[in-house]
């Protein structure tokens, strides 16, 4: 958490604790036989001190029972300076004043994370201790609110889990840097004629001067890629856009998508494998390129303004 303006992972929780089962998971919800849940997490190492920009907490289910039961729980922070690991039920120590009650109004997936939740006013009521230090630990409880459907529970946490896809405190420090400063307008460069600058080797018997492209060397040896065309088009979601490219071989693409939410440019194909956490900025603009000998396609999942350059290999045509 040491660098700003970036959404950087806390370590992950060396405690979980349920209420029914103790130290090793937590479980939510409304077990079948168990009844109401309540658990807690702690996250060691919390580094930074004062007010953060933005907090999120993602939770990962890692078992289920139930298909349609929706779950609700209250979340607090536990309003230490240096949490304490969970050596008994730590349900009973002080909470902070910041909570929020989180609805997930159906099942969550086994092995996905739920969507997560700001966090940003509970992280900030204790990282404002005046016994808080960087690298403390920070912990947080949850108690059962209304999973009143027997059988829709979810836990998650269990410590046969890869650290990677247990649960996340994610904190940006400081605000987004502006990656889009205001543009300037630059004259276009005058260039001299063709013949006053630059390197020709031409075939032997062939004038420098006068020789054409293809009675010319190529002074590097190396292959060259020519753009041929290029353009954008406004996409609607889940539309595929064929692009003539009108010659016999498959060409080289290069495409870019700028969101219509906030204008960033990803770079296509983009995609996120299926059980893996969304884009950390919230824009999840994902897309496809596929090129056959007839046509570049583009696909986006989302509406989105595509840049694209179609290229071939200049000395093979």
């Amino acid at each position: 958490m040491a660098n700003e303006n970036m959404f950087l992972a806390g370590n992950e929780p060396d405690n979980y604790w349920s209420a029914t089962f103790g130290d090793g998971y937590y479980v939510m919800g409304n077990h079948p036989t168990l009844g109401n849940q309540d658990g807690a997490v702690r996250f060691p190492g919390v580094t930074g001190t004062g007010n953060c920009a933005e907090a999120r907490l993602y939770l990962h289910c890692d078992d289920r029972s139930g298909s349609t039961g929706s779950i609700y729980f209250n979340v607090w922070g536990i309003d230490e300076d240096n949490t304490s690991l969970f050596t008994g039920s730590p349900l009973g120590r002080a909470k902070t004043t910041a909570t929020f009650r989180w609805d997930e109004g159906s099942m969550p997936v086994e092995g996905t994370f739920l969507p997560y939740k700001n966090v940003t006013s509970i992280v900030n009521e204790i990282r404002s201790r005046g016994g808080w230090s960087s690298g403390n630990a920070i912990g947080f409880i949850f108690t059962n609110d209304g999973s009143t459907t027997s059988g829709s529970w979810f836990s998650g946490g269990t410590q046969d889990v890869p650290p990677s896809t247990i649960t996340n405190l994610m904190i940006r420090e400081s605000a987004n840097p502006n990656f889009n400063p205001t543009s300037k307008s630059v004259s276009a460069p005058t260039f001299p004629a063709a013949d006053d600058f630059g390197i020709k080797i031409s075939y032997p018997g062939y004038s420098v001067f006068d020789a054409t492209e293809d009675q010319l060397y190529r002074t590097t040896r190396k292959k060259v890629h020519k753009i041929i065309s290029e353009g954008s088009i406004n996409t609607t979601g889940g539309v595929t856009y064929n692009i003539a490219h009108g010659l016999s071989v498959i060409p080289f693409v290069q495409a870019y998508a700028k969101s219509t939410s906030n204008n960033t440019r990803f770079k296509l194909p983009r995609y996120f494998p299926v059980g893996t956490q969304l884009d950390p900025s919230g824009d999840n603009l994902q897309g496809t390129v596929e090129v056959d000998l007839t046509n570049v396609k583009i696909t986006t999942s989302l509406s989105a303004t595509v840049y694209y350059r179609i290229f071939i290999d200049e000395l093979e045509t």
